[in-house]
């Protein structure tokens, strides 16, 4: 049986079964934090069943593709002095369609809410909730545009997903290689091989998803002719090596200027390099938190200017919502955080000026330089 299914599995990904109706999305707690438990959990509720209906909610908990619904209250107005107070609530709930992984955006939409219900505000928003209507073609809209936005982004930045997912691969995080591989359109130039690299993988994916199989043996026994003869290189590889920390050498501290507001957080700059391709900058930083009162807090990207003068707008922080995002800080914890100047048209030296928020701490950084991919 686990043959048979295997061989079924390899037979679908020969025949391009890797359409728009494969991608699937991971769907994120609702937001925001502070929302009432029993609010979040009918939301999270309503929102799986539209994915389900929508062929869409089998990415698992390793799926790369995720979806972040928030609901954000507009007005909420209570009548008073009735025989029963009743309250009325208008709300917006936004779905944003992103990359777990890097934060890639690819899609947003806007659901406008509004509901009369007598009792309190918990009850108005559990009503909101309630009022979501499952079959609304907005959903089916959303889902198809943000798998046609997804098809695209891939299509025209195929080299790089491949090189992301071989990177996960190479780190033993294969169920994320799977993810990035599975949604890589047949029209895409890279597409046999990111087929090839998804079946080198398929033993390593766990058993209940992928069964093993001596097909796939079969193919990777193959390989070792290929490797025998690379294996005559070494020594010429081994005189180039001291040679590639220099340009892969993450910016060290002596590269940039800094000033933290408080006395109780530690932060620097890990590495700062920049992908033409992409037009984004990642900043990636380390924190540690001090305040043994604070256990849970914001990380905002609230600046940044170029070298020459240019505020760059398009800010980010990983794993978030846009330019903040909400993360544990336990005390005493050395913490990496990845941060993201996005639609970078035009590459620069350095960064003249970085503001970050970190829990409530100013941090400003200045003269901090860019190493380009």
């Amino acid at each position: 049986m686990r043959r048979i299914l295997l061989a079924a599995w390899i037979c679908l990904l020969s025949t391009g079964a890797m359409a728009q109706d494969k991608i699937h999305f991971t769907l994120q707690k609702p937001q925001p934090a502070d929302l009432p438990e029993a609010v979040a959990n009918a939301l999270q509720q309503k929102l799986t069943q539209m994915l389900t209906r929508q062929s869409a909610a089998a990415a698992g908990a390793h799926g790369v593709f995720a979806l972040q619904p928030s609901l954000e209250i507009t007005d909420m107005m209570a009548t008073e002095g009735m025989v029963q107070n009743t309250t009325v609530a208008t709300a917006e709930l936004t779905l944003v369609a992103f990359n777990r992984v890097d934060s890639t955006l690819f899609y947003s939409m806007t659901l406008p809410l509004e509901t009369a219900t007598v009792g309190n505000e918990e009850k108005a928003l559990k009503a909101l909730v309630a009022s979501i209507k499952v079959t609304d073609r907005a959903f089916t809209r959303f889902i198809r545009i943000s798998r046609q936005k997804i098809q695209e982004f891939y299509a025209a930045n195929c080299d790089l997903i491949l090189q992301k997912a071989q990177a996960s691969a190479d780190m033993e995080r294969y169920e994320e290689a799977a993810s990035y591989l599975s949604a890589m359109p047949d029209a895409a130039p890279c597409y046999l091989e990111a087929m090839d690299l998804l079946r080198e993988i398929a033993p390593h994916l766990p058993a209940d998803e992928i069964p093993a199989d001596t097909v796939i043996i079969r193919e990777v026994v193959e390989k070792p002719v290929i490797v025998e003869k690379v294996v005559e290189v070494p020594v010429e590889v081994e005189k180039t090596e001291p040679e590639k920390p220099v340009v892969e050498k993450p910016v060290q501290p002596q590269d940039y200027e800094l000033n933290v507001s408080v006395n109780d957080l530690d932060f620097k700059i890990l590495d700062c390099f920049g992908d033409r391709m992409q037009q984004r900058v990642t900043l990636q930083v380390e924190f540690v938190n001090k305040n043994e009162d604070i256990t849970r807090d914001k990380i905002i990207f609230s600046s940044a200017f170029s070298d020459e003068g240019v505020e760059l707008k398009n800010l980010e922080v990983g794993n978030g919502y846009g330019y903040w995002t909400m993360r544990n800080m336990p005390s005493r914890v050395a913490l990496k955080q990845e941060l993201y100047v996005t639609k970078v048209s035009k590459p620069f030296d350095s960064f003249s000026y970085l503001e970050v928020n970190v829990r409530g701490a100013k941090v400003v950084v200045r003269n901090l330089s860019v190493r380009w991919n």
